[in-house]
């Protein structure tokens, strides 16, 4: 298999103290951390290294994607690395890896945040779900952007 790596970039309209929380904690992850179409009804955040995240993505046909990840890195309001594991079959076999490597910088009163995400691993059944990393990020972050923009709101 080719490696596949994607990293996107986007600039944030709120502080990384408002952001990075986003990121750690299950009431907030599971507002935005799935594709357009698609919602999060179960999601458990252990954030520590070596703690999980544990998330199912629903889809529009009521289709359960589960995944995990365990955090390899976490520094406050600055980085966070995740080893995932998704695509689970009927017995929790993963058919791919990700290491994911999130990045918070401070840009006056914003947050530019990096996502790099690469493929470790993957059974080929799960080509289709690879080849949709870019556009599946992509409406993930526009979902992100949403939750930002309505906290701003809120303020």
């Amino acid at each position: 298999m080719t490696k596949k790596t994607v990293t996107f970039t986007r600039l944030l309209d709120a502080p990384v103290e408002t952001v990075f929380p986003l990121w750690i904690e299950a009431k907030h992850v599971s507002k935005w951390f799935a594709p357009k179409h698609f919602t999060v009804p179960e999601c458990t955040v252990d954030a520590k290294v070596g703690g999980e995240i544990r998330l199912t993505m629903r889809g529009p046909d009521g289709t359960d994607y589960p995944m995990k990840a365990t955090f390899e890195e976490l520094i406050p309001n600055r980085r966070i690395v995740t080893r995932n594991w998704a695509g689970m079959d009927a017995e929790g076999k993963p058919g791919f890896e990700t290491l994911q490597t999130y990045t918070f910088a401070a840009e006056g009163n914003k947050t530019r945040l990096t996502v790099h995400a690469e493929v470790i691993w993957m059974d080929e059944r799960m080509a289709p779900a690879i080849a949709g990393m870019e556009p599946g990020w992509n409406q993930t972050l526009d979902k992100l952007e949403a939750v930002v923009a309505e906290l701003g709101s809120a303020n």
